[in-house]
């Protein structure tokens, strides 16, 4: 479990023949991001090109880090038709997901028209939408975007731009400062982040990062504007003095962002203000753990000295508190962040101080883990060795099993480096102490998605309950064990009560008595799902008989008491094989829900479990969800197709989920 890779690994350079109109001259190597699962990384190459002279040229492929090559050319998939790859400039691209479920964005534009930038959207392996703005959300203008952040689902996508043409009437963009703007790729709603009231801000906004937590999303930014009261900077004397580290928050669901957005102030000094001093061009970044940032103010912290850049991490209950390494109170010479894991215990950072960096004062990377202070030095040879020359920037893998970072050093391998201006090399950390379990709740027939599932996650580390927010998704991160064990609950919603009532009805008393007696459930041939078998069972006893029809009738008419069953929610493993056996004869005692144990032997950064759930009583899976909640089928369209043909030893089958006709 954990790295994909294996110490310290050098990328040799890219095949870059097809994408010049000359020979080309790679001058830099840079790591854009890894995969969930930590076995894919974006690569960025910048090169010369021998006709064009002295003008700088950019190309990113997908790199596969287990067999150590190139694979996927965004030049050439995102080339129109006709258009030969070394008329494309791929110029920025971000990545989440893993294998078929893997979504790129990136930014491109053609050599002859090099205004006129495009956002298209890769899925798997295939061009999915070459034209982003315009079919999604009508933009039909070229939109420069300086930087993006995709959601680990990959639903939102937030970009900063100083276009205004983004900008709805209602909100006009005068005055050409960078906006961030949160695109919602599933309701093709765009929201103007940085817009205060009903105004705009009078100042430019860097974008950090975009995280999911729970029903909310969260972005991450820098500005030396005011978005709350308690910023009193914005007349200080410098820029630097005035740049605060925010994070603006709002709930959503099916239809998109529901009720009032919030500003949170991350960079707050002792006295509860804006301390400022935010690094104009640091990352700010939302992660599980909090926010993490960079800043010089030494009034975040009690007993900051050291007159430096330091790293800070605004935690989830609002304190601030700087990062420190085990039997180091504070780097003399400070740090900048660089790059954190998605759970927010690993963070990785540059530094030249000493007590990293040794005499050289050479900028290094550094990789911490948060919760025990224990940090390695990850630019360095297997032999031990420094890098030589400046680390120039770097991206950890979600997991923080990796770090992918690009120097001019050339003492890490024996290799020549391949880019004088910067070679890239992963780094296996060592840190990341399991796999990230990642698990989707869904309703059987349905297939809505399920929020307020709470999984109770038991592991030799102790146990955890997440909840699952809105699109149905919970995660645990740092997983250690070959197997964990998952209890799953979930109490009914006031606003799904009534729906949650109409769903055991009279049908569903029909059904149960149908199975007693050997008649067809569902009409014409569609077979029994194993699913409904477990539903007719309304008291729980583990057989459908007739007091479970009763119990069904008693629920319809009202009557309740000591006794009296009542609909409630189960959960099993969409992979589990004894749900299958539920069939035939068995259907009439299907039993108890079956244990869900999660095998993560063999996995790497991350897995996946989907959990089925069953309303007791309600046969027909008649119960669709509360109004706005989302669809899997919406969601993740080809869910069951790729579930089915990846479990083809269990004899898992789409009408198992409620999904009839020829296929």
């Amino acid at each position: 479990m954990g790295a994909s890779t294996t110490g310290l690994t050098q990328l040799a350079a890219p095949d870059l023949s097809r994408l010049s109109q000359g020979g080309a001259s790679l001058q830099v190597l840079e790591g854009l991001g890894f995969s969930a699962d930590g076995k894919t990384l974006l690569v960025r190459a910048t090169f010369l090109d021998d006709v064009t002279g002295g003008s700088l040229h950019y190309a990113i492929w997908t790199y596969d880090l287990v067999s150590q090559r190139y694979t996927a050319c965004l030049n050439e998939l995102l080339a129109p038709s006709g258009v030969a790859a070394s008329e494309v400039e791929v110029v920025s691209a971000t990545l989440v997901g893993s294998g078929a479920a893997q979504t790129i964005v990136a930014q491109s534009a053609l050599r002859s028209a090099p205004d006129e930038f495009g956002l298209a959207i890769v899925k798997g392996s295939a061009l999915n939408d070459g034209a982003l703005l315009a079919s999604a959300f009508g933009v039909d203008a070229p939109v420069l975007v300086d930087r993006y952040s995709l959601s680990a689902d990959g639903r939102f996508l937030a970009l900063q731009t100083d276009s205004d043409k983004l900008a709805s009437d209602a909100q006009q963009d005068i005055g050409g400062w960078s906006d961030v703007y949160l695109l919602d790729l599933l309701s093709h709603h765009m929201e103007r982040v940085s817009f205060l009231g009903d105004a705009q801000v009078e100042a430019s906004v860097r974008l950090g990062n975009l995280y999911i937590r729970g029903s909310q999303v969260e972005v991450a930014f820098s500005t030396t504007a005011a978005f709350v009261a308690a910023d009193k900077n914005s007349g200080a004397s410098s820029p630097e003095a005035q740049t605060d580290a925010y994070l603006w928050r709002s709930a959503f669901d099916a239809s998109g962002l529901s009720g009032a957005a919030t500003f949170s102030l991350l960079s707050k000094g002792l006295d509860g203000k804006a301390s400022g001093y935010v690094g104009l061009d640091s990352e700010v970044l939302a992660t599980a753990a909090g926010v993490y940032f960079s800043s010089t103010s030494a009034d975040l912290v009690a007993g900051d000295s050291n007159a430096a850049t330091d790293v800070f991490l605004s935690a989830s209950t609002g304190a601030v508190q700087r990062l420190s390494l085990s039997g180091i109170s504070q780097l003399a010479q400070g740090a900048e962040l660089l790059s954190a894991s998605s759970s927010g215990r690993f963070v990785s950072f540059l530094s030249s101080s000493p007590e990293v960096a040794g005499s050289q004062a050479l900028q290094q990377a550094v990789v911490l883990d948060v919760s025990s202070g224990a940090w390695q030095l990850a630019s360095a040879s297997a032999a031990g060795a420094q890098a030589n020359d400046l680390v120039l920037k770097g991206v950890m893998s979600p997991n923080g099993a990796q770090l992918a970072f690009t120097t001019a050093a050339d003492n890490l391998s024996s290799t020549p480096v391949p880019a004088p201006g910067g070679s890239l090399f992963v780094q296996a950390t060592g840190l990341s102490s399991g796999v990230q379990l990642d698990a989707l709740v869904y309703s059987w027939k349905a297939h809505t998605l399920l929020q307020g599932v709470t999984l109770g996650v038991s592991s030799s580390a102790g146990s955890v309950s997440p909840t699952t927010g809105t699109a149905g998704t919970a995660s645990v991160p740092d997983l250690a064990d070959a197997s964990v064990l998952i209890q799953a609950s979930r109490t009914v919603p006031a606003d799904e009560a009534l729906a949650t009532t109409n769903a055991v009805n009279l049908q569903d008393a029909i059904a149960i008595l149908k199975m007693i007696v050997g008649l067809n459930v569902n009409s014409g041939t569609q077979a029994l799902s194993p699913y409904q078998a477990l539903a007719a069972d309304f008291d729980g006893n583990s057989r459908v008989e007739l007091n479970d029809a009763i119990g069904v009738l008693k629920h319809v008419v009202g009557l309740t008491g000591a006794g009296t069953p009542k609909p409630e929610w189960r959960f099993v493993d969409e992979a589990s094989a004894a749900v299958v056996a539920i069939k035939g004869n068995a259907a009439l005692s299907p039993g108890q829900p079956p244990a869900i144990n999660v095998d993560l032997t063999g996995a790497e950064a991350t897995a996946h479990v989907g959990l089925v759930g069953y309303l007791r009583g309600d046969v027909d899976g008649s119960f669709a969800g509360a109004s706005g909640a989302l669809d899997l089928d919406v969601t993740q369209p080809g869910y069951f197709n790729a579930l089915v043909s990846g479990h083809a030893a269990l004899n898992l089958n789409l009408a198992q989920f409620g999904i009839y006709g020829t296929f």
